[in-house]
């Protein structure tokens, strides 16, 4: 920039702003130095109004955000609910899904394979499987009653034991036999002397009469007698409760059962209260399970209940023995008690049981299967089988070689009632009703990979060929 004749002022760069110096004018061929400060530009700082007011922009904003989303979010839940309750609406949708996999002809996809089964019209109750176990009717730990060393213990875990016969553990008599024999003989010395002292007696009562002997020495004599009866009655007990420790040496089995420990060994020495062994009754056992509060009252002793016990593919008839009026306050169960008879020692305890109690009252309705029902999170499912009337048969196939065919329709259901192998269902739209009703048939298995309008063949084959070829089917296959 020019400012004059022969001066020349340039504006400092980015670089010359560190040292301040501005060239102007010249002094032999240079240019005038000048020494100048430069002014940085300063930020204005915002107002707390300012603030505020950029605050109150974005809360208005995302407040309205959060409607409109609220809103629309409404709209779409009422037009969701209003087309799944809309029959037309929900066929129609089936109907798109099963374009791509609906019945195929010519080279289409393959039928898939499905078993089957009707739906009925029935009256069943709720039924609930309540878990359990067995135990034995009498479990004792046996103890010794004496002192002294353990001679003879013939009995290991597992030995069967026959009441009042079974010899469980011999302690040994040395010491009592001592005692007994020097109580016997105290008794024989004492009964001795009583008899010389009862013969004193019977000399002096007749010189009482002659005033030979006074009345005092009599009653003397007579104490004496007595003292001797009452020592004598004091070790006749003594020698009894011998005999008794002496036959409590022996330890048999007070009732049939078995030996499930044996804690004492030979050699040892025990004591009073000293345990022996463990064993346990057979015969009877004791199923017990835990009834929660709701169907406690419809459970009443002298009932008999179905009892499964699947180790052993057992199913039993149980009699309600006793209910325990106490539940815990955690569980709030109350203990219920079922005497069986183990049938030869095959039921044992610690075994574990189901017992089928019934909780509603009966419920008539469409009764399917319970392999019929698909439950899921999101709600059950049952597969009906609708025929085919219009099927072209392949050329050249015998008759009697097509298989059943035809067009899988889902239908949602709801359970109302839980029976051991079948449930009672009620379909959960009008659609549904109209397309599940008694003497349909259901998909029993194979439910599980069908869609809308699925072709399907129905597979009529002993299903214990199909062993090992879980792909085969889905659903679980009926026993």
């Amino acid at each position: 920039m020019t400012t004059g004749p022969g001066q020349v002022e340039r504006f400092p760069s980015r670089a010359d702003t560190d040292f301040g110096v501005y060239l102007s004018g010249a002094a032999a061929g240079f240019p005038q130095v000048r020494f100048s400060t430069f002014q940085p530009l300063h930020h204005t700082p915002m107002s707390p109004s300012s603030h505020r007011n950029i605050i109150l922009i974005f809360s208005i904003a995302l407040t309205a955000m959060l409607l409109g989303g609220g809103a629309v979010g409404a709209y779409l839940y009422s037009h969701q609910v209003e087309q799944l309750n809309d029959s037309a609406f929900l066929q129609s949708r089936l109907k798109a899904i099963g374009q791509d996999t609906g019945p195929a002809k010519g080279g289409g996809r393959r039928p898939a394979l499905v078993r089957v089964a009707e739906a009925k019209w029935e009256t069943i109750s709720s039924i609930r499987s309540v878990p359990g176990r067995l135990y034995a009717v009498r479990e004792a730990t046996l103890s010794s009653e004496v002192s002294g060393l353990i001679r003879s213990i013939p009995i290991e875990p597992g030995t069967k034991l026959v009441g009042e016969q079974t010899l469980l553990a011999q302690i040994d008599r040395t010491w009592l036999e001592l005692m007994l024999r020097q109580n016997e003989a105290e008794i024989g010395s004492l009964k001795a002397d009583m008899e010389h002292q009862q013969a004193e007696l019977d000399r002096i009562e007749p010189l009482v009469v002659s005033r030979a002997v006074s009345i005092s020495d009599l009653s003397l004599q007579k104490s004496k007698v007595d003292k001797l009866q009452q020592d004598l009655v004091r070790l006749e007990v003594v020698r009894s409760e011998i005999r008794e420790k002496w036959k409590r040496t022996t330890i048999l089995a007070p009732f049939d059962g078995y030996v499930i420990e044996r804690v004492a060994d030979l050699g040892e020495l025990v004591s009073p209260g000293s345990p022996i062994a463990k064993i346990v009754s057979h015969g009877n056992i004791d199923a017990k399970i835990h009834v929660g509060e709701q169907i406690i009252d419809r459970i009443k002793v002298g009932d008999v209940y179905p009892i499964l016990i699947g180790e052993l593919g057992l199913q039993l008839e149980g009699k309600i023995h006793e209910i325990v009026p106490f539940a815990q306050t955690a569980a709030r169960a109350y203990p219920v008690i079922m005497r069986l008879d183990d049938d030869g020692g095959r039921l044992k305890p610690g075994m574990t049981i189901e017992t089928l109690i019934t909780t509603t009252d009966p419920i008539e309705g469409i009764v399917v299967p319970k392999d019929a029902v698909l439950v899921k999170p999101d709600g059950s499912t049952v597969w009906v089988l609708e025929d085919l009337p219009d099927e072209k048969r392949p050329d050249g196939e015998p008759t009697e070689n097509l298989k059943p065919r035809g067009i899988a329709k889902p239908v949602f259901v709801s359970i109302v009632a839980h029976a051991v192998d079948d449930y009672s269902v009620v379909p959960q739209t009008p659609l549904g009703r109209d397309i599940l009703k008694p003497g349909v048939k259901v998909v029993i298995e194979g439910g599980e990979r069908l869609t809308a309008d699925q072709l399907v063949q129905v597979e009529t084959v002993n299903p214990a060929l199909f062993d090992g070829l879980p792909d085969k089917t889905g659903q679980q296959r009926l026993r």
